[in-house]
């Protein structure tokens, strides 16, 4: 739930921080797997000179426990979808 803080930084700002919302372990991985994506595209994490576009648009695996609707069943969503 939300402190009335939290929704005044969301209405104001529009976004909120939820700390510890997701396990360390598993934003590592998303962020491994964004490195990779964005790398495909010539962004390197380790060369801010390559950081050149604003935005880059990469494809979000849906399929991945971070995007999963909560209290849904993780054994059901392990797999990318067939394209």
């Amino acid at each position: 739930m939300l402190s009335q803080a939290e929704i005044d930084t969301f209405v104001a700002d529009g976004y909120v921080a939820v700390r510890d919302a997701l396990p360390a372990d598993l934003l590592r991985a998303c962020q491994e797997k964004i490195w990779s994506a964005l790398g495909d595209r010539g962004v390197q994490r380790e060369d801010p000179s390559t950081w050149r576009e604003p935005v880059v648009r990469i494809d979000c695996p849906t399929w991945t426990p971070a995007a999963r609707p909560p209290g849904s069943d993780p054994a059901r969503i392990t797999t990318p979808p067939v394209s």
